[in-house]
C-alpha cells in the first residue's frame, strides 16, 4: 500500500512545503520506500530535499495559475520499481497524479492508449491512469480493473479529480472549507494540517455503537468525510461534486445450467487471482484454513511454479485457534508455510491499533489481521487473502439466522408470534433468543435486517447518552444507513438484498 495527500488553496495562498511534508510523514508506514512532492507554484525557500521535490514551471505557459496545488506520495514499491516514482505527470506536465493501489489491466489499457497516440515514459500502472483520464475524462474509471484511491490535478482546468475503487479497498478522506481542500489516505494526514477542526460528529458516535464502525461518507469528525466506494469527486474553485460511477445490478435470474455457472465462476476466480499475482516484489497469502483463503491459495498454487508463501497465526486458546486447519491445507498444497503463535499482551496491541484506524473501530478481527500482517511483512510485500468471500457467497451465520426468522414469519400466524414473544420475556439465554427471533419475525424485512445486524438495540443506544447529547441527535435514525441499500436494490430475493447491503456497508 502507498499513501497519498494533497492541499489545494483556491485563493492562491502558497502551499507550504513544511506542512505538506508533515502530512505525508504521518503516512510513512504506508509507504516506507520513497517520498515525492509536486507544487504547481514554486514555494518560497527550499524546505524539502531536492531528490523528493518537483516544481512544475510549465504551468505558466497558460498564464499564472490561480489555485495553488501541492501533492505528496509515500511509496511502497510493487510494480516498475526503478521508474514508478510519484507524483507522476503526463507528457507536457499539465496533469499530475498520486495513486495508491494497483490496476490489474494496465498493460491492456496501455496498448489501447498507445494506439490513441499517448506516449509513456514508465512501465507503471500509475501512468496509465493519467492517460486514461486525458482520453476519457472521469469516465476513465469504467476502464480500470483494480483497487485504487487516486488524485489527479488538471492544471489547465484547475481541477482536482479523486477516485476510489468499486468496493472501497483503498481509503480516502477529504476536508473542504474556507477556500481550501485537503485529502489523504488516512484521517491523521488531514489532522496534520494546522487548524483543521476536530469536532466530534455525534451521529457518527451513534452509528459506531450500532455497527462497530463509522459508516461512509462520515468520519468521527464533523468536518472530515470519506469518499464512498465506487464514487468520484471533482473539486474546483466553484464547487465540489461527488458522483457514483458503478453499482451492482440484479435484473433477471439466470437459467443457465448450474454446472456451467460453476465452471464460469471457477474461471472468473482463477482470472481474478492471476491478475493479483502481478508484482515485482515477493508475494504470498494469508491462510486461515477456511474455505475462502484456502480457495485463494489453491488457485495461486495452480498458477505458480514456486511454492506459495503462506502465513497464519495461532492462539493457545483452542476455541480461537485455527492454525491446525491452515497447516493441513498448506501441507496438501505444498506451500512454504509459516506460523506465528500469539502470546504477547493483547492489551499492548489494543493500545497501538487506534493509531492505525484513526477513528473508533471495534471489529475483533482487527487483532488477528494485525498479527498476520506483521508476520507476513517479514517475508513478502504483497499478500492475498480471502476477505470478501463471506459477503459474496453468504458465509456468515447471520445469513442462516435471517433465513430462520423469515421462515417463522411466513409460517407462524402473527397472533401466535405475539403470544410466543410475550411468553419469552425472561432471563434465560433460550428465552432471550426466542424473544429476539419472534421480534424480528414481526418486523418489516428491512427493519428486521437492521436489528439483526447491529450490536445493541435503539433503546440501549438511547440509554447510553447523556440528555444533552440525546437532544443534539434527536430525530437521527442509524437504521437509514443500511435500509437505504436494502430497499434500493432491484430484486425480490431477500438474500440478494442482504448480500448487496453488506457489500455496500460492512464489507468496505
Amino acid at each position: 500500500m502507498c499513501g497519498i495527500v494533497g492541499i489545494l488553496h483556491w485563493d492562491g495562498q502558497e502551499v507550504k512545503p513544511k506542512i505538506l511534508k508533515r502530512m505525508a510523514d504521518t503516512l510513512i508506514h504506508r509507504g516506507p520506500d520513497e517520498q515525492g512532492f509536486f507544487f504547481n507554484k514554486k514555494p518560497e525557500g527550499n524546505e524539502i530535499s531536492a531528490d523528493a521535490f518537483w516544481y512544475q514551471s510549465s504551468s505558466y505557459r497558460y498564464g499564472k495559475p490561480v489555485a495553488a496545488a501541492g501533492l505528496a506520495h509515500r511509496r511502497l514499491s510493487i510494480i516498475d520499481l526503478p521508474s514508478g516514482r510519484q507524483p507522476l505527470s503526463n507528457e507536457d506536465g499539465m496533469v499530475w497524479i498520486v495513486f495508491n493501489g494497483e490496476i490489474y489491466n494496465f498493460k491492456e489499457l496501455r496498448a489501447i492508449l498507445t494506439k490513441c497516440g499517448h506516449c509513456f515514459k514508465t512501465n507503471s500502472d500509475t501512468e496509465v491512469i493519467i492517460h486514461a483520464y486525458e482520453e476519457w475524462g472521469t469516465n476513465c474509471l469504467h476502464q480500470l480493473n483494480g483497487m485504487f484511491a487516486f488524485a489527479i490535478w488538471d492544471q489547465r482546468q484547475e481541477l482536482l479529480f479523486l477516485g476510489r475503487d468499486r468496493i472501497g479497498k483503498k481509503p480516502l478522506y477529504y476536508h473542504a472549507s474556507d477556500g481550501k481542500f485537503l485529502f489523504g489516505s488516512e484521517l491523521k494526514a488531514l489532522l496534520a494540517y494546522p487548524g483543521v477542526e476536530t469536532q466530534i460528529d455525534l451521529t457518527a458516535v451513534a452509528d459506531y455503537f450500532k455497527y462497530l464502525y463509522i459508516p461512509d461518507p462520515k468520519s468521527i469528525f464533523a468536518g472530515i468525510n470519506k469518499l464512498s466506494p465506487a464514487h468520484f469527486l471533482v473539486a474546483t474553485k466553484r464547487s465540489v461534486v461527488i458522483k457514483q460511477y458503478w453499482d451492482v445490478h440484479f435484473e433477471g435470474t439466470s437459467h443457465i445450467n448450474e454446472s456451467v455457472l460453476a465452471d464460469q465462476l471457477f474461471d472468473l476466480l482463477g482470472q481474478a487471482v492471476r491478475d493479483r499475482m502481478v508484482a515485482d516484489v515477493p508475494l504470498g497469502a494469508f491462510l486461515s484454513g477456511g474455505i475462502d483463503s484456502s480457495g485463494v491459495v489453491a488457485l495461486m498454487s495452480r498458477q505458480s511454479e514456486q511454492p506459495i508463501v503462506t502465513c497464519s497465526i495461532g492462539f493457545d486458546d483452542p476455541e480461537h485457534d485455527e492454525s491446525r486447519y491452515a497447516a493441513q491445507v498448506a501441507h496438501y498444497l505444498g506451500t512454504s508455510h509459516h506460523e506465528f503463535f500469539v502470546r504477547e499482551n493483547f492489551l499492548d496491541t489494543v493500545r497501538r491499533i487506534p493509531f492505525m484506524f484513526d477513528e473508533p473501530f471495534a471489529d475483533a478481527s482487527a487483532l488477528p489481521t494485525y498479527y498476520v500482517c506483521k508476520m507476513a511483512r517479514q517475508r513478502v510485500t504483497v499478500a492475498l487473502s480471502g476477505d470478501g468471500g463471506d459477503e459474496t457467497f453468504a458465509g456468515y451465520d447471520k445469513y442462516l439466522k435471517d433465513a430462520i426468522e423469515q421462515l417463522v414469519s411466513r409460517f407462524v400466524p402473527i397472533p401466535f408470534l405475539y403470544l410466543i414473544n410475550k411468553a419469552c420475556i425472561g432471563r434465560s439465554n433460550l428465552q432471550r433468543k426466542g424473544r429476539t427471533l419472534t421480534s424480528q419475525a414481526l418486523r418489516d424485512p428491512d427493519r428486521a435486517f437492521y436489528e439483526t445486524n447491529t450490536i445493541i438495540t435503539d433503546r440501549e443506544l438511547d440509554n447510553l447518552f447523556q440528555p444533552e447529547i440525546r437532544n443534539q441527535i434527536k430525530g437521527y435514525d442509524p437504521s437509514q444507513f443500511t435500509r437505504q441499500f436494502f430497499n434500493s436494490i432491484n430484486t425480490d430475493d431477500r438474500l440478494t438484498r442482504i448480500l448487496y447491503t453488506d457489500l455496500k456497508t460492512s464489507l468496505p
